[in-house]
């Protein structure tokens, strides 16, 4: 359902409950759901604009992306490491994995 007015969308949708739960654990607390929801669509958005302005992709592009994400890993695996939740050691497991990526991006 989608509601439109000039200068705002309201939008409902529906997803399993498991899936919200782990994704909503992983927002802070500081921040609202709605807020990192918002900031997702529009890091989509410009993801987007990215792809659709660039049909290639420099080494150097490639490193700078990669470095960005390992640095955003690694902070999340540090505020992760304090919990001892099983939710909390699968997305360290994730980051770990993430870490690896960019790493091997970078070589």
């Amino acid at each position: 359902m989608e509601e439109a007015t000039d200068e705002t969308v309201t939008y409902q949708f529906s997803m399993g409950r498991g899936t919200w739960r782990q994704w909503s654990n992983t927002v802070p607390r500081q921040t609202s759901l709605e807020s990192r929801i918002t900031t997702l669509i529009e890091q989509d958005l410009r993801a987007a604009q990215r792809d659709a302005s660039s049909t290639d992709t420099s080494a150097k592009t490639v490193s700078l992306m990669s470095s960005r994400v390992r640095i955003r890993a690694i902070n999340a695996l540090g505020e992760l490491r304090d919990d001892e939740d099983e939710d909390t050691e699968d997305a360290i497991k994730h980051l770990e994995e993430i870490i690896d990526i960019a790493d091997a991006m970078d070589q």
